[in-house]
């Protein structure tokens, strides 16, 4: 991890030596600079490099570009870490949007802020809404033009977990037998993840 870190901050250095103030590159490596930070579990580090290649991003770029929103829905995991998840539920939301506009309701991105919503919206004691978003998410990611196996297990599983918080036992069980066949017939009857 540290050998990373010095080499996100020596790849910083050089393009803030060589590129105009304003460059794309500089918010490429703020953001790589903000991954590293929360690897490393600095928060504020994290969000202070985030803003910077947001706000370098946003004077460039359409406001929903996904370089942007997936800054914000990055965001929303650091406040995650910090246990806040009001605030990460709202990063998700925002990033959900944005998404949802650039990319459109149905992308796989927009499925995957879904499922980072729904874990905020659980935690803090929705399940409701968070099977809703689940259910959406699981839409997304069956669907063949946007199909990801791994996105889609985690989906199901993620739901089914909440279906069992709202006493849904029937459905609970059937969305985990779902997830077993899928495991099974994309990545083996030996794969770990089916136990």
């Amino acid at each position: 991890m540290a050998g990373t870190a010095a080499l996100a901050e020596r790849g910083l250095r050089i393009r803030l030596e060589a590129k105009p103030p304003d460059s794309l590159d500089i918010a490429s490596s703020y953001e790589s600079m903000a991954y590293q930070a929360t690897t490393l579990g600095n928060a504020h580090d994290a969000e202070d490099f985030a803003w910077r290649a947001i706000a370098l991003r946003r004077a460039r770029l359409p406001a929903d570009d996904e370089r942007i929103a997936r800054l914000v829905h990055h965001l929303g995991v650091v406040a995650w870490s910090k246990g806040n998840y009001r605030a990460a539920s709202d990063r998700f939301a925002e990033a959900l949007a944005m998404r949802e506009r650039s990319s459109g309701p149905a992308s796989s991105v927009a499925g995957r802020s879904l499922m980072a919503l729904a874990g905020a919206h659980s935690i803090m004691g929705d399940a409701q809404r968070a099977a809703g978003e689940l259910e959406r998410a699981v839409a997304i990611h069956e669907a063949p033009a946007t199909a990801s196996t791994r996105d889609l297990l985690f989906a199901l599983n993620s739901l089914a977990i909440c279906y069992g918080r709202l006493d849904r036992r029937v459905e609970a069980a059937a969305t985990a037998e779902r997830a077993v066949r899928v495991a099974e017939a994309h990545l083996g009857p030996a794969e770990p993840f089916r136990r």
